[in-house]
């Protein structure tokens, strides 16, 4: 792993891991059909599911999440499919090796800071490169479509990132995605009834609307000139749209 450009004077561990991600990720996650939609945040589509690969650099920490979400939702922070590379959750990938979280350590002396990100850090984010090209990579590349994650976990074993998932599907987020999946590919009046069955399990009285009852809404308001099928196939792709434009994402 080359070094990071860095004076030791000049040295900022929150720099040095972004100029990092920079020159030994972005690439690679570009050859993979991933945009950096945000600084260090990366995702792709693949028939519309999102995939997201992201970078939190911290002052003193890094922490790299890997996900899955549907195109159709109404935020990119859910982590209902997915793991966190640096900590416990990654030990399912690289046949049980993970990486704790990148911390810099508290010291005053920068030439020691210096020397610690060359001999510590460095050799730790190179591992992460590795998870992302071994672990990571080939499982989103195997699950390929929001087909395929809606198959997956409707299996017997629905595994992937080294973690069972079937609790997923019970989850807020779970009974969200697979209504509008049900209403959207299968029987729309079955997800419909699903979706709207939902949303009255979450009202809670006298409380506002939270914000799955509000996706919800969203997803099933009427239109005056359309049926109500149509008008849901209208305003899922309202969703994806908006969707696929915060995130850079090219609807393949």
């Amino acid at each position: 792993m080359k070094p990071v450009a860095f004076a030791e004077e000049n040295y900022d561990f929150q720099k040095a891991v972004r100029q990092f991600i920079r020159q030994e990720i972005r690439s690679l996650l570009r050859d993979e059909g991933f945009a950096e939609y945000r600084p260090c945040q990366f995702a792709r589509e693949r028939s519309g599911l999102a995939q997201f690969i992201t970078f939190s650099v911290q002052k003193r920490q890094l922490k790299v999440f890997a996900y899955l979400l549907s195109v159709r939702s109404f935020c990119d922070t859910v982590m209902e499919y997915g793991i966190e590379i640096t900590g416990s959750s990654g030990t399912g990938l690289l046949g049980g090796k993970y990486f704790t979280v990148v911390f810099e350590n508290e010291v005053l002396d920068r030439a020691v800071q210096f020397r610690h990100f060359q001999q510590e850090h460095l050799p730790h984010l190179g591992q992460i490169v590795l998870s992302l090209r071994e672990g990571v990579l080939p499982e989103m590349n195997a699950v390929a479509s929001l087909h395929a994650l809606i198959a997956l976990l409707e299996s017997d074993s629905p595994v992937f990132f080294g973690h069972h998932y079937r609790q997923a599907r019970t989850s807020v987020y779970g009974r969200f995605v697979e209504g509008a999946y049900t209403a959207a590919y299968r029987d729309f009046a079955q997800g419909r009834e699903q979706l709207a069955a939902f949303r009255e399990s979450l009202r809670v009285p006298g409380e506002p609307d939270s914000e799955m009852e509000e996706w919800i809404d969203m997803l099933l308001a009427p239109s005056p000139t359309a049926s109500p099928q149509e008008a849901f196939r209208a305003n899922l792709e309202r969703v994806s749209e908006d969707f696929r434009q915060k995130h850079a994402l090219n609807g393949r």
